[in-house]
């Protein structure tokens, strides 16, 4: 049953592409994910978590103007 897990994390850390293991952005987020993007910059683990990161930026930033006002 574990086998399969084992096995991708003996791969993850062996492998010389262990740079491509990464933290979500997300201060709130503790997942690691794999960087399977080209271009090698993906920074959320999944679309929600990127979504709640940003709205709660913008939450942050809208609150901040209205105090300012």
């Amino acid at each position: 049953m574990f086998l399969p897990i084992v096995r991708s994390a003996i791969w993850l850390l062996t492998e010389e592409t262990r740079s491509r293991l990464r933290t979500c952005h997300n201060p709130r987020c503790h997942l690691f994910f794999y960087d399977r993007t080209r271009s090698a910059t993906r920074q959320w683990c999944c679309l929600k978590c990127m979504d709640r990161a940003r709205s709660r930026r913008r939450y942050k930033q809208v609150k901040e103007h209205e105090s300012m006002q």
